[in-house]
Formats: structure tokens, C-alpha cells, sequence
């Protein structure tokens, strides 16, 4: 089937709206999803639990490794390596995250689930996902494999929060909009990079190391990722995605003292900021763009994210549709089901042809610099998002 340049919705005649000030009502629920409040307390006990293969034919284990020293010494976490046997493989996984979710099931408690190796390629309709230890040469799985999603609900039951770290190809199957919050190296039917080197999980060690413990969301987290991309020669830039109606989770060094400021560590230069371009449809003929420019400045401090937000422009079309510009930290916590805005692209600059002209709308003073594969999904698949 030949693909095409116009989604699938573009000849729909009536399309969700909303007024700009309820637009701006979203930002202002995802900014408080995407950023720690400042006076949260660390979760009581944090477990991080690895998998990986018998036959692990990249040689993962090291990796791993270094991956919990991180979480155990510098954050204080408790944390396992599991092999995934040959033998009955399936019953003894299965138990093994049964007793893991009992032995750290409290509302205060977050258990990490980290898996490194092989899977499936998969799509956003497809309801069986695989992880295998070996592969052929034409990249499907060799041997035996397990289907995750038949076993995914030993770590979700009980209480606490759950987060899902995830390098492998098409991760993004992992992700579930009701489901645990997802942090993985590739999105549905794409490839992770086979170079540890160049790893997600290298670039998730060496951002961790960077933070020293400090306290930062996982949207946040996936923001520096993703703006350090070219940096850490990833071959996918990471995907993240939340869970619903909920604030993103807080990693930060387990103790009994106050939390840590947020300090510069994870800033990024100006000039290499990457933001999300997306359209939004507006039912106000006429949006008061002062009123605009007066909510950013109340509400959005100077200083909190990494990117402005910019209304680029806005066009008449029954109603109004405005381009605006975000931060990524935002973008990856909007609610994905909202049609009122679309996704249009990744961008490091605002209107170009706006400033040359002079004729760029109000926007928010620039904050001082602060301190990554994918678009939040938008589409459903019974629970799961593509």
C-alpha cells in the first residue's frame, strides 16, 4: 500500500476545539505533571529489578550492571539482576515479578522494571508483543520467547508506582495509556541500536551520573535525553509516555533530608533547545492574544523549563487555528486523547519567517537556560497508544 503525506483525519469537517484559554488551562495541568512541586518527599523504598536472557547474544550483562550501580549508590535504591531461564522459563519469571510486586507494595514505594534484549517487531493494533534472547540474521527472534503482555500484570497489580525502562526494538508496545509510565530506546516497529556504546541505556547511565541524585521527573528526564541524542550517537531518540491523569514520577536519591534544588546540571544551551511544533484548533474567532501573553507571564515562572512558548501564528478556518511551540517536558504530558491539537513536528527554532518580517506575535520573556524518539501517542489501541 502506498503511503501518504496527508493523515488520515485531514478531510474530517468538524474537528475538536477549544477556547485559548482552555488551551492554556491544558499547559497549565501538564506543567504540573511534568515538574516536581518543589516539596515532595522521596518515595520510602525504590526497587529496580532487570531482566535479561540466558542467551544473551549482546553481551548486556555489564551494561546492566552499571545501570543498578547507578540506582544503588547514587540514588540509593535497591536493586536486582534476573536471568531469564531455559528451563520453565515463563513460570519462574512469572513468579519472580509476582514476588517483587508483593515484597514492594505500598502506596510510598516505586518499582523500576528495566529489560535489555530482543522483542518483536509490533504495531499499535497488535495484542501480543515478544522478547527473545537471540535473533537470526533477518532480525527476528531464534529460540525461545516469552510474551510480555501475558505477564506484565504480575508488576501491575498491588500498590505503588511503576516504571517501565525498556531497551529494545519497538518498546513502545510496552506502553499502555492506563498502564505504568514508559521510558524505552524506540517506538512501535522500529529498531534499537545494537552498539552499547550508543545505547539507551548508556545514555540513561550517563544522564543519571550527570544528575548526581537530584530530583527530576521522568518527563523531565526523557527531555534531556532527547535534546542529548546527537550527543550520546543514539540510532533512536528515546520515547516516553505518561500514565494517565497523573504527575510524571520523581527520581531522586533516597534520604531523609529535604529534597535537592533543581540545579543547572541538566541545562541545555539555547541554541541547540529542541521544541514540538503542534497545531492547535481554537473555537474563539477573534483569541485574545494579550490575555495570552498575560497567562504565560503569571503562570509559567521564568526559569522552570528549558523552552518558551511561542504562539508562531494564527489562521482563519471557520474558528481559528493557532502553530504554537512547547517544550518537550510539556508536549510528552499533554493528554494524547485531546484532538483539539495535533502533533506537527519537532523544531529548534521559532518563526523564522515571523521575526524577519517583524511581525511576531506576544510571547513570554525568554527564561534563563535549564536544566529525547518520539511523539506521545495519539491514537488508541484498547488501552495501549500508538
Amino acid at each position: 500500500m502506498t503511503r501518504s503525506s496527508k493523515p488520515k483525519d485531514a478531510f474530517r469537517v468538524l474537528k475538536a476545539t477549544k477556547r485559548l484559554e482552555e488551551f492554556a488551562g491544558s499547559l497549565q495541568h501538564a506543567l504540573t505533571r511534568c515538574l516536581p512541586t518543589g516539596n515532595q518527599q522521596p518515595y520510602d523504598k525504590v526497587s529496580v529489578l532487570a531482566l535479561h536472557w540466558f542467551n544473551d547474544d549482546l553481551s548486556l550483562v555489564p551494561l546492566e550492571q552499571e545501570l543498578l550501580d547507578v540506582f544503588k549508590n547514587i540514588y540509593g535504591f535497591d536493586v536486582e539482576s534476573y536471568t531469564i531461564p531455559k528451563v520453565k522459563y515463563m513460570i519462574y519469571l512469572n513468579s519472580k515479578l509476582a514476588n517483587w510486586t508483593v515484597e514492594y507494595n505500598d502506596k510510598r514505594t516505586l518499582r523500576i522494571c528495566v529489560y535489555s534484549g530482543h522483542a518483536s517487531q509490533a504495531g499499535p493494533t497488535d495484542e501480543n508483543w515478544y522478547f527473545g534472547g537471540r535473533t537470526r540474521s533477518d532480525g527476528s527472534l531464534a529460540g525461545l520467547t516469552l510474551d510480555w503482555n501475558r505477564l506484565r500484570g504480575a508488576c501491575e497489580m498491588g500498590e505503588g508506582d511503576i516504571l517501565y525502562l525498556f531497551d529494545c526494538c519497538s518498546a513502545g508496545s510496552g506502553a499502555f495509556y492506563d498502564g505504568p509510565e514508559l521510558m524505552c530506546a524506540a517506538g512501535f516497529e522500529q529498531n534499537a541500536g545494537d552498539n552499547l556504546r550508543f545505547s539507551f541505556t548508556r545514555a540513561v547511565i550517563d544522564t543519571l551520573r550527570d544528575l548526581n541524585g537530584q530530583q527530576c521527573t521522568v518527563a523531565n528526564l526523557f527531555a534531556i535525553l532527547y535534546r542529548n541524542s546527537g550527543q550520546h550517537n543514539v540510532s533512536r531518540s528515546p520515547l516516553h509516555v505518561m500514565r494517565k491523569n497523573v504527575p510524571s514520577i520523581v527520581l531522586q536519591k533516597l534520604s531523609s533530608t529535604a529534597p535537592e534544588e533543581r540545579t543547572s546540571s541538566n541545562s541545555v544551551s539555547k541554541q541547540s533547545q529542541d521544541k514540538v511544533l503542534i497545531s492547535v484548533h481554537l473555537s474563539d474567532n477573534r483569541p485574545n492574544v494579550q490575555a495570552w501573553k498575560k497567562w504565560l507571564t503569571q503562570n509559567i515562572p521564568a526559569g522552570v523549563l528549558s523552552a518558551d512558548i511561542k504562539i508562531e501564528s494564527l489562521f482563519d478556518s471557520g474558528s481559528s487555528i493557532a502553530l504554537v511551540t512547547l517544550p518537550l517536558e510539556l508536549w510528552t504530558v499533554l493528554d494524547p486523547t485531546d484532538e483539539s491539537f495535533s502533533f506537527i513536528g519537532f523544531v529548534t527554532s521559532s518563526n523564522r519567517l515571523g521575526s524577519e518580517h517583524g511581525d511576531q506575535l506576544p510571547v513570554r520573556s525568554s527564561p534563563g537556560p535549564q536544566g529525547q524518539e518520539n511523539v506521545p501517542f495519539a491514537h488508541q489501541r484498547g488501552k495501549s497508544l500508538g
